[in-house]
């Protein structure tokens, strides 16, 4: 059956490779991965209006006859040998290129160079079309050149006169203002031309809403699949402003709901949930954020989240718990004062001095019963002392266990280790 499909004249006439950005170069499955990819990517895309949707399902149907090509190696060996024979006057009737989806192909696969180049050639073929401005603003993102996104964005704004591109245009604008409050943030490494302000309190908070604002109009008209990556954009705005409920309440939100998403984004949404609670219970006790995590635990447990993105979740819910279950067992440890007799020294001395007193004055019944009282007490400060010595290395085991688990947690939520390390 796929053979005979293959073998069909029409389809050797189309360089599905090209036609949709594919490297020659990619194993079978290599390109069955980066086909499923686009495909998800497109297929957000296909439920609009205008020239957006009639783009992306004119994709979506070249992407599934290469999936069909592309099958295993003897399809895709068939299919190459054909495509090499075709005439190449077939090649000569092929439509001029597409920048614009060539643009989204390079960028949906990572490929920032290629789609550099290609935004800004669909910029010079369209340039009043929005969409060419929007990919050159993700594409400027990417490169860490904030300033071009801005002007990319706000170009897009206002070329969406007719509104059909209004998710995509508000979503990359809602990124690029959370970017420009970002910048400001102390710490924050300063990338080349981002504007200094005089109060960067106040314009992060600016920023930051019109990011809000932004995400909320793409929410508006976004399809489920365009949803779930504009919720987590606002986890991280909301991680911004250190509201860490609301930040798990995109992140929840977005695990919820009955879409397929890509693997990167599946990750990026539960790492930013689990990072969402353990911010949450930085300052807290150890007892509030036990009863913090538990509740957490019951509602991920019931949740319509699906069980391969649970299962991380709660591994995280369960280590955080041994943490503040250990950090409680040491702020406990470290209230406790060492016991009288357990570091000796000075009370053994004032028995020595008394025997020695009464030897000289030759009180022997009193001596008697000194001697006996200092047996006593020696027995008692050498278990005393053991005692307190036990307590010292379990303390320092704790910090040893605590310090694991702090790593352990920090490779879970992407934060650095010195953040965590004062837990405990």
């Amino acid at each position: 059956m796929t053979d005979a499909t293959v073998a069909e004249p029409t389809q050797t006439k189309i360089d599905l490779y090209t036609a949709l950005d594919l490297d020659r170069g990619l194993t079978t499955d290599e390109l069955r991965a980066n086909l499923h990819e686009l495909e998800l990517r497109w297929g957000s895309k296909a439920h609009r209006a205008g020239s957006t949707g009639e783009d992306a399902r004119a994709k979506l149907l070249l992407i599934e006859q290469a999936k069909t090509v592309f099958a295993d190696d003897a399809s895709r060996s068939q299919y190459d040998t054909q495509l090499h024979q075709a005439p190449a006057t077939e090649e000569a009737t092929e439509p001029s290129v597409d920048w614009l989806g060539r643009a989204w192909n390079y960028y949906f696969l990572q490929d920032e160079g290629a789609a550099g180049v290609a935004a800004r050639r669909a910029r010079e073929q369209d340039p009043n079309r929005a969409m060419a401005f929007v990919v050159s603003a993700w594409v400027s993102l990417l490169q860490g050149d904030l300033r071009q996104a801005t002007r990319e964005s706000d170009e897009a704004f206002v070329l969406d006169e007719l509104a059909e591109d209004t998710a995509d245009v508000h979503h990359v604008r809602g990124a690029v203002f959370y970017s420009l409050g970002a910048a400001q943030e102390p710490g924050e490494q300063t990338a080349p031309g981002v504007l200094r302000v005089p109060d960067p309190v106040l314009y992060r908070d600016r920023q930051y809403a019109r990011a809000l604002k932004s995400f909320d109009r793409a929410l508006a008209s976004a399809s489920p699949q365009e949803a779930v990556e504009i919720w987590w954009r606002k986890a991280l705005v909301w991680e911004r402003k250190k509201d860490f409920r609301a930040m798990y309440a995109e992140c929840f939100r977005g695990l919820s709901t009955d879409v397929e998403m890509t693997n990167v984004m599946q990750q990026r949404l539960v790492t930013t949930l689990c990072r969402a609670v353990d911010l949450e219970f930085r300052q807290a006790t150890p007892r509030k954020e036990l009863e913090g995590l538990s509740a957490y635990e019951k509602q991920i447990s019931g949740s319509a989240i699906p069980g391969h993105l649970r299962q991380p979740i709660l591994a995280y819910l369960k280590t955080a718990t041994r943490r503040a279950k250990k950090i409680s067992e040491l702020d406990d440890l470290k209230g406790k004062g060492a016991p009288f007799g357990a570091e000796g020294g000075a009370p053994v001395k004032i028995l020595i001095a008394a025997a020695i007193a009464l030897v000289l004055a030759q009180i022997w019944k009193v001596l008697y019963v000194l001697v006996v009282g200092a047996v006593l007490w020696a027995v008692y400060a050498l278990y005393m002392r053991k005692e307190w010595q036990d307590v010292q290395r379990r303390i320092e085991q704790l910090r040893k266990e605590i310090g694991d688990l702090n790593r352990e947690i920090a490779a879970r939520i992407d934060l650095p280790v010195d953040r965590e390390s004062s837990r405990g």
